[in-house]
């Protein structure tokens, strides 16, 4: 049997029947750590799923009612009522909210958050693969950029050369397709998709402590290589509309500011058209950011939980809105990180850049981790 227990706030494991009698040994596994195994429907303190007798089951304080444990469902007094987790009151299924796996009223929402940032409560990660979307979609989350930093370079630290090795190979690769004359746009469009899902697939692998090999960075050429395709594609294609658009806008502008019949041929410009380019630019940029920032995502969804590429743009979408601007920032320093690299006689970028897309992984593995991946 495999199990799975919380340490430090993280989900560990598989560890097997000897190995868990081992840690309960050795201290590191308490009656009141939270576990899960195949057949078990929520987490549960190791002491309620193999009961110490010399450990009494603690009491509850006199008029005080009983809370949920930390990331278990409270008990319901009906068949559409639960218990919020933070006051301890009755409410409708309907008129409360899950944090992982734990009931809240939305008045406890903001002060649950709170005690969850101060560290005073820790949530509990639901059995692993077992979330449904909608499940993941009642849940929120926070964007921990220096958590992701760090278990960024722990995995990193752990095999740095299969790291460069990977990435450098994988890089290499992107940068072939993308100068080969007459044919890098096409071969750009058709395997920049696949290319980056392997990156996602090994480095999610790395972050998870799963065994990797060189391989994984171009599994992406494989059964989901369509799907892949057609997510970066989409992606591409919303990126050229917009600066097509602003293009056609700044035709306009120029026939309409008599640009064309005057400032162009005497080079001075009209301050208007100036003006007009100038926030054409910014909001071409603006919108091309927000679009790559939403579907961050999607290819780590359809490459690891097996989504097709519109339910996985959709998706990522849906579930960065509730952190919008803290997911710009992640990429931002994860960007400067990787760039950083680059000021080093561009010899730093294959340390940086790796640990740079692992934050981006570590960050994807706490959101969605416990999505239920999709049948094949």
């Amino acid at each position: 049997m495999n199990w799975y227990y919380v340490t430090g706030g993280q989900q560990a494991g598989p560890v097997d029947d000897a190995q868990m009698d081992g840690l309960v040994h050795a201290g590191q596994v308490r009656p009141e750590t939270l576990v899960w195994h195949e057949g078990m429907p929520n987490w549960l303190p190791y002491g309620q799923v193999k009961p110490a007798p010399q450990s009494p089951a603690p009491q509850s304080s006199v008029g005080t009612p009983p809370l949920a444990a930390p990331g278990l469902i409270a008990p319901a007094t009906g068949p559409n009522e639960v218990v919020c987790a933070e006051c301890g009151k009755v409410f409708p299924i309907e008129n409360t909210i899950q944090l992982g796996g734990s009931r809240i009223c939305a008045v406890c929402k903001p002060l649950f958050m709170q005690r969850i940032h101060e560290g005073a409560i820790r949530q509990a990660p639901h059995a692993p693969g077992t979330l449904t979307e909608a499940e993941l979609l009642a849940e929120d989350y926070e964007v921990d950029i220096g958590g992701c930093f760090q278990r960024g370079w722990e995995a990193f630290k752990a095999d740095p050369g299969t790291f460069i090795g990977v990435s450098l190979l994988v890089y290499l690769a992107i940068f072939a397709v993308n100068v080969i004359p007459y044919l890098s746009m096409i071969l750009a469009i058709l395997f920049m998709g696949p290319l980056t899902a392997g990156l996602w697939i090994f480095n999610l692998k790395k972050i998870r402590g799963q065994p990797t090999s060189i391989g994984d960075g171009f599994s992406g050429f494989g059964p989901k290589f369509w799907q892949y395709f057609l997510v970066h594609l989409i992606r591409t294609l919303i990126a050229s509309a917009v600066l097509i658009v602003v293009i056609i806008g700044l035709v306009i502008a120029a026939v309409a500011t008599g640009a064309f019949n005057h400032g162009f041929r005497n080079g001075d410009f009209p301050p208007a058209l100036i003006v007009m380019v100038v926030v054409g630019g910014l909001a071409a940029w603006a919108a091309m950011v927000y679009f790559q920032v939403c579907w961050l995502f999607a290819l780590p969804l359809a490459a690891d939980k097996g989504l097709e590429f519109w339910p996985a743009l959709q998706l990522s979408r849906r579930i960065v809105m509730k952190h919008w601007w803290m997911t710009f920032w992640l990429t931002f320093v994860a960007g400067m990180l990787a760039f950083a690299g680059m000021l080093a006689c561009f010899v730093g970028v294959f340390v940086t850049g790796p640990i740079a897309f692992a934050m981006l992984a570590a960050h994807y593995d706490r959101v969605f981790g416990r999505l239920a991946s999709q049948p094949s």
